[in-house]
């Protein structure tokens, strides 16, 4: 059996193990914000392409762990949803305000529950 110090220093690694489970630094300084980040990503339009990359804000841990075990389905259903586009449906604020409400309810639908409020795009090209 370990004595008394080595139980002592498996506790602590224990406590602190438990007190930074799934820590990360928040993306705009809000404590407890949940953030998923669709990586930079090339997808085709009808009748052109883009590049995107956007924050997705999530509803909790247990979206967060939603939205990174679906991860790869959910960018490939973005993509899918951005090949359904013109040019001219994504140029305008209003447009991309539309995709905006339409990619959450892609990641939601993809998730099998509303794991996402809001998503903010950190790039957005069309060519």
């Amino acid at each position: 059996m370990p004595g008394p110090i080595a139980w002592s220093a498996i506790a602590l690694v224990v406590a602190v193990a438990l007190a930074y489970w799934g820590q990360r630094p928040p993306s705009t300084g809000m404590p407890g914000e949940h953030v998923g980040r669709v990586s930079r990503t090339r997808a085709p339009l009808f009748d052109g392409g883009c590049v995107f990359a956007a924050d997705v804000q999530l509803s909790g841990r247990w979206g967060d762990l939603s939205f990174n075990r679906n991860y790869l389905d959910i960018k490939k259903a973005l993509v899918a949803l951005m090949r359904t586009k013109s040019r001219y449906m994504v140029s305008s604020p209003v447009a991309r305000e539309s995709l905006r409400l339409q990619m959450v309810a892609e990641v939601n639908r993809v998730a099998g529950r509303p794991i996402a409020r809001e998503i903010q795009f950190s790039q957005f090209v069309v060519f």
